[in-house]
């Protein structure tokens, strides 16, 4: 897999008049963030009986803050999948005709199958094998779209988790604080899974290593931008202090509001 390409970045120069220094800003080839706030270190996979299949849109791929490879690389029995449209990729049509793989997306919605503890039997009965989760990667409007856009996606069963976490993402805004990143609903799902007895991590308890490595991003990440305050560097990155008003009036949670945008 291809990674992300070298990038010629300014730093304030120590030197006379304050001419900026260009650097060349070389990716790590496996987690594909700059050396300097590589990850890789800390990353410790585990194995958990469901495989986890993350759909990544290929502007999130872009996103040096996004975790889905993140996520991917934190589990053994994961695979990560670039694209925008799914409906026509093979993987996924032999995934669906894959009798033992059991196929659901996981996408909070009226239709969604709750995992929770109160439904513990009906859980039971349903997922007698380990099914593979499909996990949307992207924004939740790039969420949405692809969903929206593949019937195949649509027509498969919904799992979601209790809507009982909010987001600890401090380096990233999200439209409401019950709209978690993919390494936290990961997580989350993993927890809701073990809670109903049904699969647990290997070893038990290792999916605190995702809120552990998300928790260090958002760290470094901090440490990064604070760096660049004191710098003056112009073009440091900033997150909003509060939603856009556009996500006031848009509800993306739901599989009965797939058909606004």
């Amino acid at each position: 897999m291809a990674g992300r390409r070298p990038r010629l970045v300014s730093h304030p120069s120590p030197h006379a008049h304050g001419a900026p220094e260009f650097v060349i800003r070389i990716p790590c080839v496996r987690c594909l963030k700059p050396k300097s706030t590589c990850y890789c270190s800390e990353v410790q996979p585990f194995h958990h009986p469901v495989r986890f299949v993350i759909l990544q849109h290929l502007r999130e791929a872009r996103n040096s803050l996004g975790t889905g490879r993140m996520t991917h690389l934190s589990l053994t029995h994961s695979e990560l999948w670039r694209g925008c449209h799914f409906e026509e990729d093979p993987r996924l049509r032999a995934l669906v005709d894959d009798v033992d793989a059991r196929p659901v997306v996981l996408y909070p919605g009226d239709r969604a199958a709750c995992v929770s503890p109160e439904r513990r039997g009906e859980l039971r009965a349903r997922f007698d094998r380990p099914p593979t989760v499909l996990v949307l990667d992207g924004t939740w409007p790039q969420a949405k779209k692809m969903l929206r856009e593949s019937p195949t996606l649509q027509r498969l069963p919904w799992i979601a988790f209790p809507p009982d976490r909010r987001s600890e993402y401090r380096i990233r805004l999200q439209p409401d604080p019950l709209c978690l990143s993919t390494i936290e609903a990961v997580f989350a799902l993993i927890q809701a899974f073990e809670r109903c007895g049904l699969y647990a991590a290997d070893p038990i308890g290792a999916q605190s290593r995702l809120l552990d490595l998300f928790r260090g991003l958002n760290e470094t990440q901090l440490r990064y931008m604070n760096d660049l305050d004191r710098s003056g560097d112009r073009h440091r990155s900033r997150v909003p202090a509060r939603p856009a008003k556009r996500w006031e009036h848009r509800r993306l949670l739901f599989g009965g509001e797939l058909g606004r945008s």
